[in-house]
């Protein structure tokens, strides 16, 4: 078995060498004013010091987790203990080195400089200086006298239980062994992004094999025209392969074009359910259009009769993924009506009766899902490592089929331990007999349980590369069925310092790269997915989730928590903690706890169930970096708690009511922070002279009534000097155009007093629903939503760029159906006259030739063609000269695609960005108005 290393050792222990040499290459005499401290030669003999005997523990630890392939580990236990006490090591003198820097960022030399500044002034400031020049030398020295001590034990330990034994024989050690050290971290991240796995069919939707029986059987029974409502339940155990059948029947066939659904959901469901987040999350799909009022709270009585109101005389289909009882069956029931219209629900789940209950003990509507066959195994197998259609390696195939039959035919089991071995075709057949070894005979085809499936992924972790172990368990902090999004995690993987720089590769594109890997190696889902076959967020599996759960809390890597576990035993220093609210008693203080070490802290579940305000203990946690959380308000003083977090990056703060005044972010404290997302019911924060001065991504998010509680000249954005992105979502109704564009105005009128608004990157946009309301959950509130797939730029810029969504179809070309796509001003203004003669509604899209989102939207319009017969449909590419005096006229604003509504020559309405469903339902709600009817 292999050794029992952390995810985060090798990250962290490879990044102190890093730190250190940092802090060493600054001068050692003091920086002129202007420019942070230094250290002084005796600081840096200490810590030249403290490196020496790092460096050697660091040999010591890379021959025993890295060791030659043909070496005999040494027995786990002894490892594990020595492992632990390595890794605590490391994680205090990595706090010890942030919070040094910080110090030294902070300490400033020379005087105050002010010639009005009287004699006693300056001397009780230059006493004050040399007293903290004092402690903080003082500090240093035990601290580092501390940790050279707690090194050399460690040492001692290895030597006393004979570790290196193991790795002595195959390996001296020699004088150049630092730099083979380095060079072998460094290789093992290059070739690691070499081999990152392409975003193929197979790794973006699920490689369905030995299923076509099944797909065949849900086809017929989605399409056998019955009119009265039909439920179905696919059956199986966890990693049978459920998901992917479920998911790939909903992309290929939930939207039927010879008799289309009215709306449709594909909704998620963990085993501890929160039937209102449920309820609401399939409310939101079926009629996206749906709003929360901030007055309301909404219950699950109300949510299931305006679900059952909504569906009463439509066509629906809806998926209900991984249901864990039939109790939740009852309920969610109560919401679907048989209107005799050809409605379909399906359930998966694996518990079958569970399955008979859902489909009214009719054992016919069930689909049993079994483990696959060895012939479909192995096809699976092949085509996950070589590709389908391509010839796999004939003198693997032996040691192959043995590794198949131990993943007993789970295509979890199968395709993720498949993914493996594609990153290891190079390495030759030691690492397969390796891992064939190591998987002892298995019966997880007749008894496939969470713990057999706990082997195959712990073999797998064990020999992920580094740099993708502390990826992967920090997946542990997120729910389950929980959709995270790519482009925030990578963030968060950067704030917690698990990205390093590759040759010409920046940290965000390394991370990016890194996310992309465990999509292609299976173990996470994917959800959203673009044009260009790259995955924008995702889902961790259940089993995966729960397997990385107890690898985190074993290495202390991070513990989740909601009101259920308070029993459970926790580690001694938490080091990321995230808190799970699912009730009101979540909320208060978690005895036992040792908080002070914490780096990253997030808070997940209902609005409701929040802190009052920010908690005073929040503040002493100088060693965090990522921070989610919510209150119910916020006054300066909260504030003031925050901004002394000296090592604090990234910052998601959630305010439900709005102050009476506005909160100051003054020019003291968050020097660390750079990415700051706000959201409260208004945009209460002001930024003076000074503040935040480290920030680069701001991200607000407000509702539109309340917009003018506060003075937008006053936000004061032109301050944050290191602002490069600042996005904005606006909650709110669509019935007041006049107040939405007022409000926009006057928040693009202070964004540019930026002193660089042409290099500044603009993103606002509106969105269907309050913020803050009591139904809606912390992380709908906090998610991110960069990747909506709408083409922006600065306002100022000449060019289109584009962002990617999902897409399922190609544009079609030309002008299909009933949508005029005109190549001169005089073909576009003669169907404008003829629409304008006809009083017609004009729906316009604007778009470029480059634009992904058009792409994914232009299906759509076509088919909304056809249906709106009282529309007429143009589409207008913007890329044409020709019509560049139209684009002006409509004011584009770089963001593509645009469309606009036209009625008797006048511009009623528009939508920035690519919303199916919010176009379909602007289109319906103007054809059905009676402006429109005469």
């Amino acid at each position: 078995m292999a050794p029992a290393v952390s995810a985060s050792q090798g990250v962290i222990m490879r990044s102190l060498t890093s730190k250190l040499d940092s802090l060493l290459l600054q001068p050692p005499e003091p920086p002129p004013p202007a420019q942070p401290s230094s250290l002084r030669k005796g600081e840096r003999k200490k810590i030249l010091l403290l490196r020496g005997d790092l460096r050697h523990l660091l040999d010591d630890y890379y021959l025993l987790v890295e060791p030659p392939s043909d070496t005999a580990p040494p027995p786990d236990s002894t490892v594990a203990c020595w492992a632990k006490e390595v890794r605590e090591l490391s994680y205090d003198v990595d706090d010890f080195l942030d919070e040094l820097t910080t110090q030294l960022l902070h300490h400033r030399g020379g005087g105050d400089g002010s010639s009005t500044a009287g004699a006693k002034k300056m001397i009780s400031s230059m006493i004050a200086r040399l007293r903290g020049e004092l402690n903080r030398r003082r500090w240093i020295a035990d601290e580092v006298t501390l940790f050279r001590a707690r090194v050399k034990e460690a040492i001692r330990r290895h030597e006393s239980y004979d570790l290196g034994r193991r790795t002595s024989s195959s390996r001296p050690r020699e004088e150049d062994d630092d730099d083979d050290r380095e060079d072998s971290a460094g290789n093992e991240r290059r070739r690691f992004l070499s081999l990152t796995f392409g975003m193929d069919d197979a790794a973006v939707h699920g490689q369905l094999v030995g299923r076509d029986i099944s797909m065949q059987k849900l086809v017929r029974w989605l399409a056998d025209g019955e009119p009265k409502l039909k439920v179905a339940s696919v059956v199986g155990s966890g990693g049978v392969g459920k998901t992917t059948l479920a998911t790939e029947f909903y992309r290929l066939h939930g939207r039927r074009l010879d008799a289309p659904f009215d709306c449709r959901a594909f909704v998620r469901t963990p085993r501890k359910p929160d039937m209102t987040k449920i309820l609401t999350d399939m409310l939101s799909q079926l009629r996206p259009q749906h709003q929360h009022q901030s007055s309301d709270v909404w219950e699950v009585d109300r949510l299931l009769e305006t679900i059952r109101t909504h569906l009463q005389d439509k066509k629906y289909f809806i998926i209900i993924e991984d249901l864990w009882a039939s109790s939740m069956w009852d309920i969610v029931s109560r919401g679907l009506p048989d209107n005799n219209s050809c409605s379909r629900i399906l359930i998966t789940t694996e518990i079958e009766p569970v399955a008979l209950a859902c489909c009214g003990y009719n054992s016919e509507h069930i689909i049993k899902i079994d483990p696959l066959g060895d012939d479909v195994s192995s096809q699976l197998f092949f085509s996950g490592v070589v590709g389908q259609g391509n010839e796999f390696p004939g003198y693997l195939t032996e040691v192959s089929h043995d590794i198949i039959k131990k993943c007993g035919g789970l295509p979890l089991a199968i395709t993720i331990t498949a993914r493996h071995f594609k990153s290891q075709l190079l390495d030759g057949m030691q690492q397969w007999n390796h891992i064939q070894k190591s998987l002892t005979t298995s019966n997880l085809k007749k008894n496939p349980t969470l713990q057999g499936m706990r082997q195959v992924l712990n073999l797998i972790y064990n020999n992920l590369p580094h740099c993708l172990k502390a990826c992967l368990l920090y997946l542990s902090i997120y729910k389950e069925d929980y959709i995270i999004r790519k482009a925030n995690l990578v963030r968060q993987w950067m704030a917690e310092g698990f990205i390093n720089s590759i040759e010409n590769k920046v940290m965000e594109e390394v991370a990016g790269n890194y996310f992309d890997e465990l999509v292609g190696r299976g173990l996470v889902q994917p959800v959203d997915v673009n044009c260009k076959n790259e995955v924008l967020s995702c889902v961790v599996h259940h089993m995966v989730l729960n397997f990385i759960m107890c690898k985190s809390i074993e290495e202390n890597f991070s513990i989740t928590l909601d009101h259920s576990q308070t029993t459970v035993r926790h580690a001694d220093k938490v080091r990321r903690l995230s808190l799970h609210f699912s009730n009101a008693h979540d909320t208060t203080p978690l005895a036992g706890l040792r908080l002070s070490q914490v780096r990253s802290m997030a808070f997940f579940g209902q609005v409701k169930y929040i802190f009052n305000s920010i908690p005073k203990w929040t503040g002493k946690l100088n060693n965090l970096r990522i921070l989610n959380i919510a209150v119910m308000q916020i006054s300066q003083d909260d504030l003031d708690t925050l901004k002394g977090l000296g090592s604090l990056t990234a910052l998601s703060l959630l305010v439900r009511t709005a102050p009476a005044q506005r909160i100051v972010a003054a020019n003291e404290g968050f020097g660390s922070l750079k990415y700051f997302m706000f959201v409260c019911t208004a945009p209460c924060m002001t930024f003076v002279e000074g503040a935040m001065p480290s920030v680069q991504r701001l991200n607000l998010r407000f509702n539109a009534n309340e917009f003018k509680q506060y003075d937008s000249k006053e936000t004061g954005f032109e301050h944050l000097v290191a602002l490069a992105e600042i996005s904005a979502r606006i909650g709110g109704t669509d019935d007041d155009e006049s107040n939405k564009t007022e409000v926009e105005s006057a928040l693009r009128t202070a964004i540019r007093k930026h002193p660089t608004p042409s290099t500044l990157m603009v993103d606002i946009q509106w969105v269907d629903w309050i913020f803050g309301a009591e139904g809606r959950d912390l992380d709908e509130d906090l998610a991110q939503q960069d990747d909506n797939g709408f083409c922006m730029l600065p306002e100022s810029s000449s060019r289109l760029q584009s962002r990617d969504i999902s897409i399922e179809e190609d544009m079609p070309t030309g002008a299909e159906g009933t949508v005029i796509v005109p190549h001169t001003m005089e073909q576009f203004a003669l169907h404008m006259s003829q629409a304008k003669q006809s009083h017609k509604l004009v729906v316009i899209q604007f778009t470029t030739s480059r634009c992904p989102a058009s792409r994914y939207i232009a299906p759509a319009f076509t088919e909304y063609a056809k249906e709106f017969a009282g529309a007429v449909f143009i589409k207008v590419n913007v890329d044409s000269d020709e019509l560049e005096s139209v684009t002006d006229w409509y004011d584009i604003e770089g963001i593509v695609p645009t469309f606009f509504f036209v009625k008797d020559g006048e511009k009623i309405d528009k939508i920035p960005g690519a919303n199916k469903e919010l176009l379909r339902a602007k289109i319906q709600r103007h054809t059905a108005s009676p402006y429109f009817l005469r």
